[in-house]
């Protein structure tokens, strides 16, 4: 099966993704990060965690981003010059065939990646085969079978697994959350240790700009129009169900 990222790269999912910071969505892995570490950052996208993790490890060390599409290097790059953060670098790579040696990594980071990926696994292991011994993994993806809605309406649930069903058929899974456990110790990982969180979406047009965008791609105009019309229903909630994993090699 051909993989492809299901956002995209368009205006709308690049500043959806581009909300996001260590500090919050990947505060999970802050007790794993040193001064001077040497860092992974695979899917690192538009590079917003990749520098916030520079910053933590301070110019002592340095953190790579690595991302399939070229295009969301360059953006990192660009970023990672505004800011200063010259102990930040980044690369296009293959997640399944990581362009390093063995044993280069104190630390390797994922956010949001492997529900995209046909073979998780596959990419722990390669997470695994750079770190140090002792490194640590961390890991953090949605799991959509856990998100919360409400009203859940019959027509926003219809949009919602529209959305889902052409991420599983590019070649993801939308419910890998609950999977990372498995994922991390068949990878050989140690000490692994999983995590849920709840992230609710305040204004609730933060997600949902994103799922019409993608419907709208996609020519699905009812989609569209259910999308807008629970958006200005009152009191609407729209949660989403985080799980994040750490191991130790």
């Amino acid at each position: 099966m051909k993989e492809q990222y299901t956002l995209g790269y368009a205006s709308t999912s690049v500043a959806f993704v581009e909300r996001r910071r260590l500090h919050r969505d990947g505060v999970f892995f802050l007790p794993f990060l040193s001064p001077g570490a040497k860092v992974l950052d695979c899917g690192c996208g538009p590079g917003t965690i990749t520098c916030d993790i520079a910053k933590v490890i301070g110019t002592g060390g340095e953190v790579i981003g690595v991302d399939a599409a070229l295009s969301q290097v360059e953006l990192a790059g660009e970023r990672a010059a505004r800011m200063g953060a010259t102990n930040a670098r980044f690369q296009s790579g293959d997640v399944y065939a990581l362009p390093f040696t063995d044993r280069t990594f104190d630390c390797v980071f994922s956010h949001a990646l492997l529900e995209h990926l046909a073979d998780p696994l596959a990419a722990m292991k390669e997470f695994h085969r750079v770190l140090k011994p002792s490194g640590w993994v961390g890991v953090r993806t949605p799991d959509w079978g856990g998100f919360l809605y409400s009203p859940q309406t019959p027509e926003l649930m219809a949009a919602i697994e529209c959305f889902t069903d052409r991420q599983n058929a590019s070649g993801g899974d939308v419910r890998c959350g609950h999977k990372l456990r498995d994922y991390a110790l068949a990878a050989g990982f140690h000490d692994v240790k999983p995590h849920a969180t709840y992230e609710v979406f305040e204004p609730v047009w933060e997600i949902l700009d994103l799922l019409i965008d993608q419907c709208a791609q996609q020519e699905h105009d009812d989609h569209v129009k259910a999308l807008k019309d629970w958006g200005s229903l009152p009191g609407v909630l729209f949660s989403e169900a985080w799980v994040s994993c750490v191991g130790r090699k």
